[in-house]
């Protein structure tokens, strides 16, 4: 997949355990258990640090949102929704389904889209457990305030309350690999919504309150360390007893591979590779093209695929640069100055960018290497500076279809930055000719 987002980053959420436990009778419980069917609407957001390298990468900020269709009888389940990632560097995003349903022997199966990638494992439906919540959490458990609010065009009574999880293990997903982490000790303040006459679920939103009181990190499969600061939801519930589709399409079934078979796999694509000489070596499992990258001087590794690998600097906490190393196969020159032609309008869809120029396609030669790029400059604005950025885009030919790609990404509050034709060639004189 084309300038894929970085593996290490891109987090989704597993909700697997949080429900409460059982209590007496609830108007509000039995009304939602004698429901045949729900859809939902899921939003999700959070906030993170990541420490890489010694390097520590304040407020990585996620949002998943998307829909869930749930057959309450048999508790088969789809969610499709979009895992947005925002970081200084700009905004990832992935597209995810998960369809819940169950194994010949009645055991939880749950099937997984993730851009590309489909994969399965024997666990919980995805979020199920938070969207059935109301099936569980007895009005005892909360406090009612005086008067009702109007949300959805239904009128509501409204219940509050701040709760701990019976079962503190969480899933989180780091890449595609499952890591559990706990949060024991994490208070839930719960607020629910409940139309006054049915007395069915409108909305809920959950936020853990505590996070920066207590531990809550977990590690990536690169070592990567992630401390979690911020975690709220919000659910939606749109519709009650009308058709719901829940069945794995077939094409996903067929091309899912068990999760431990992805993970060993995963596991040897984000493996740093060497040559003899010590340096890192890129490859593309379609082709036999490689590459061999030095470690630019005073930078540090950041992470690695077989076909690509990233390195950073930090000037000072807000002035810093990335140079990231790609090796393509199946690429044309005229494809490839296409897309470096696009990159304003790649900008002008992100958020917090502003005042987006380019200088258009050039070239330089580097020492007897012909090497071509494109500069934008831009204004990004994240939580509430204001970065000076600069994207040197620059690519060399390796054949008709081969091609190796070097990104500077410099992001600097004082809106200075090094010299264009220094820095290339400071990354450049990385490569070791093919």
């Amino acid at each position: 997949m084309r300038h894929r987002p970085a593996l290490i980053l891109v987090l989704s959420l597993l909700l697997l355990l949080c429900a409460c436990g059982q209590h007496a009778n609830s108007e509000t419980r039995d009304a939602f258990l004698r429901q045949s069917t729900l859809s939902a609407g899921i939003d999700c957001t959070l906030s993170l640090d990541v420490t890489s390298g010694g390097v520590t990468q304040r407020e990585v900020n996620q949002t998943l949102t998307g829909e869930m269709q749930v057959d309450l009888g048999t508790m088969a389940s789809h969610f499709s929704g979009t895992l947005r990632t925002d970081l200084p560097s700009g905004a990832q995003e992935s597209a995810m389904e998960c369809f819940g349903s169950q194994a010949g022997d009645g055991t939880p199966l749950s099937y997984f889209r993730v851009g590309d990638t489909c994969y399965y494992e024997p666990n919980q439906p995805y979020l199920l457990s938070f969207v059935a919540l109301p099936g569980q959490l007895a009005q005892e458990q909360l406090t009612k305030r005086d008067g009702t609010e109007r949300i959805s065009g239904q009128v509501c009574d409204v219940y509050t309350g701040s709760l701990f999880p019976d079962e503190p293990a969480q899933l989180f997903v780091s890449g595609l690999s499952p890591t559990g982490i706990s949060l024991d000790g994490a208070l839930m303040d719960v607020t629910l919504w409940v139309e006054c006459s049915s007395a069915l679920p409108v909305r809920m939103t959950m936020h853990y309150a505590n996070l920066d009181e207590i531990p809550v990190s977990f590690s990536g499969q690169d070592g990567s360390v992630f401390t979690l600061h911020t975690l709220d939801y919000t659910i939606d519930y749109r519709t009650y007893g009308t058709a719901v589709d829940t069945a794995v399409p077939e094409e996903i079934i067929a091309q899912a591979v068990p999760l431990e078979l992805l993970e060993e796999t995963w596991a040897e694509d984000i493996e740093p590779t060497l040559s003899d000489e010590g340096n890192y070596l890129l490859r593309v499992p379609t082709s036999d093209v490689s590459c061999e990258i030095q470690a630019p001087e005073h930078m540090l590794l950041d992470e690695q695929t077989a076909d690509q690998i990233r390195f950073y600097y930090f000037y000072d906490e807000q002035d810093w640069e990335t140079i990231c190393y790609s090796l393509l196969s199946g690429v044309t020159a005229q494809e490839e100055a296409g897309y470096a032609a696009s990159l304003s309008t790649i900008y002008a869809g992100t958020e917090g960018a502003s005042d987006i120029k380019d200088k258009g396609i050039q070239s330089l030669s580097l020492d007897g290497r012909t090497v071509s790029y494109q500069v934008v400059t831009l204004t990004l604005e994240r939580d509430g500076v204001r970065y000076a950025t600069r994207d040197v885009f620059s690519w060399q030919m390796l054949g008709e279809r081969d091609v190796l790609e070097v990104e500077l990404l410099e992001y600097s509050v004082s809106g200075k930055f090094t010299d264009l034709e220094d820095e290339l060639a400071y990354a450049w004189a990385a490569v070791v000719e093919p």
